[in-house]
């Protein structure tokens, strides 16, 4: 019995490939002096651990990337777009199903984008990357999750978009929906379609 439904944030809830896009190309020109192209975002640094890019993107510098970075948030975000999907997140309420965030943003900046788009009160739990030693696609956030909610991976469906997503779904063991993308347990095209999943 499904009694939980746990989500990916970023393409899932809330439009922020542009916001994300904007401040990462900032801070690489900031740091690095250079370029960003819409394809090296898309393939290599959307949906990616901080963590991780930080690391790879500004080698040398990632304390100071990072004491910049996040506090910036703050001024892309009227570049994020939300999502109309909070019909999909009262009535999975309304169902007594419970809800949590497993993103690889780091939580205090999920809390600061689920607060602006309202969706702050439908979630049980926000989890974000740095909230364990390896962020998705490892399955750790999902487990600490399920361990948190005291929920069996059976009992609960993630859902994500990107193929690290779907990657750490399948390795928790948790039933794993893909949103517009391949590889899971399922694939959907729209979140209403969720609701006929529990």
């Amino acid at each position: 019995m499904i009694k939980a439904i746990l989500f990916d944030m970023d393409g899932v809830l809330l439009d922020s490939y542009k916001m994300w896009f904007s401040m990462f190309e900032h801070a690489l020109k900031k740091f690095m002096n250079q370029p960003l192209t819409d394809k090296e975002f898309k393939e290599h640094i959307w949906s990616r651990s901080f963590q991780i890019l930080v690391k790879e993107y500004f080698p040398g510098k990632e304390k100071e990337v990072e004491a910049y970075y996040f506090p910036k948030v703050k001024d892309y975000m009227d570049q994020m777009e939300v999502y109309p999907v909070e019909d999909v997140l009262k009535q999975l309420k309304e169902k007594g199903l419970k809800t949590a965030i497993v993103s690889n943003t780091f939580t205090s900046t999920v809390n600061q984008m689920l607060t602006k788009a309202g969706f702050d009160k439908y979630f049980d739990l926000v989890l974000g990357g740095d909230c364990v030693k390896h962020a998705k696609p490892s399955p750790d956030s999902l487990l600490f999750c399920l361990d948190k909610l005291n929920l069996k991976p059976q009992e609960a469906i993630y859902i994500g978009d990107s193929k690290y997503d779907i990657q750490a779904g399948k390795a928790a063991k948790v039933f794993t929906v893909g949103l517009k993308i391949d590889g899971g347990n399922k694939t959907i095209k729209d979140l209403k379609e969720l609701l006929t999943l529990v």
